[in-house]
């Protein structure tokens, strides 16, 4: 309720604020106007954590400081998203030609689009989700209830893309669950911290808003990005559906 009332109530209205205010921010367009928005998981689990963590704020952002462990998880991470945004693109009709070219000269905006959801959005959200809802959670239930918990809550949070037509809301929420159980994998993987689903979170996000911008206004491009984007999500539900089957034991280990 906490991180609903903040992003809705406050962010909300500062986004259509500093929108009127400043009609174009280029790259920052999609980030600093909404930081508010996508703050509020985040906000909201720092003020729960100084009430009741013994650790109190401080710890929960800890999670987010980087150790050595983390270097083959990010690279690894970084590896599977190059590789699966690359196919989805080419599944959508983009060449190979075309995605090799636009890095060529773009490079840098992808780079700008990878720190900006890293620090905007992902650490605006994942401290709500995967850093205070998921564990508080996983205290009662098993890890799997808790997760699907968390994406419900995590796929309601994303109110306005939920009324949209029916095959993109159905394909987003098939999305968000699938990478939920993801991202609890790797929280528990890495010592339930949150820095490497942080790198993650972001590295979903970076190569659809990347190709919306470098693409905007080419014949057929809003078709081509939303065809990657329902291979994204598809593929993100059928690799979260098969890593709790396969580990379904784990899963469910603490149900009573």
């Amino acid at each position: 309720m906490l991180a609903f009332g903040i992003s809705y109530l406050i962010g909300v209205p500062v986004l259509f604020a500093a929108m009127s205010l400043v009609p174009s921010w280029g790259i920052l367009e999609n980030y600093v106007p909404r930081i508010f928005v996508v703050y509020g998981p985040g906000l909201a689990a720092l003020i729960l954590a100084n009430l009741s963590r013994r650790d109190g704020a401080v710890g929960l952002l800890r999670t987010l400081i980087p150790s050595r462990a983390d270097l083959a998880w990010v690279i690894g991470i970084l590896v599977t998203s190059a590789i699966t945004s690359t196919i989805a693109l080419h599944i959508a009709g983009v060449s190979t030609a075309e995605e090799l070219g636009s890095l060529r000269t773009n490079g840098h905006i992808l780079l700008a689009h990878f720190a900006l959801q890293f620090f905007v959005v992902a650490v605006g959200e994942e401290p709500g989700w995967r850093g205070w809802l998921l564990p508080k959670l996983a205290e009662r239930v098993s890890l799997l209830r808790a997760t699907l918990v968390t994406a419900g809550v995590w796929a309601l949070w994303h109110g306005p893309l939920l009324i949209t037509d029916l095959k993109t809301s159905t394909m987003f929420v098939l999305g968000v669950f699938g990478l939920s159980v993801l991202f609890t994998w790797l929280w528990a993987c890495t010592g339930r911290r949150l820095f490497t689903v942080a790198i993650a979170h972001a590295s979903v996000n970076a190569p659809i808003f990347f190709w919306s911008q470098v693409s905007s206004g080419a014949s057929g491009s809003d078709a081509r990005i939303s065809s990657a984007l329902y291979v994204l999500q598809a593929t993100y539900a059928c690799a979260g559906l098969a890593l709790v089957a396969l580990r379904w034991r784990w899963w469910t280990a603490t149900e009573s």
